[in-house]
């Protein structure tokens, strides 16, 4: 079973330059594509802010990389140009990490998962990082 965190990149720029309502169709918006992107028995999961948490329970460490690069690429290639005005030449991106349960609690497979989101942040945001790269 793998989880994956993800953390909208920039998203205070949003919200701090184009206001709440537009951060939240952003965040309404990548909702939907991880609606569209999870098979039935995946769970996402909004964590907090602009954090969601991806439960794949018939997932390895390696086939959560493959999934969270495929919604990394459909949240990069949205177009997202509805949401923004015209001179706002920023899309979005976001930044995942992936973790394989091995037994520990959940709490800590969590942790895991969470410290590669930041990992993928570190380097430079855009990116999967997986918790066996750390």
């Amino acid at each position: 079973m793998a989880a994956v965190f993800l953390d909208v990149d920039r998203f205070k720029r949003v919200n701090d330059c184009l206001g709440h309502a537009v951060g939240d169709e952003v965040l309404r918006t990548v909702a939907r594509i991880l609606a569209m992107a999870i098979r039935e028995t995946d769970t996402a999961i909004r964590y907090g802010g602009e954090d969601f948490v991806l439960i794949l329970p018939n997932c390895d460490e390696q086939g959560g990389a493959i999934f969270a690069e495929r919604v990394r690429r459909l949240v990069e290639r949205h177009d997202w140009s509805v949401h923004f005005p015209e001179d706002w030449d920023r899309g979005v991106t976001v930044s995942l990490g992936v973790a394989e349960y091995r037994g520990a609690s959940v709490s800590v497979w969590m942790d895991r998962a969470d410290k590669a989101m930041y990992e993928a942040k570190r380097k430079g945001r855009n990116r999967t990082c997986r918790e066996s790269q750390l």
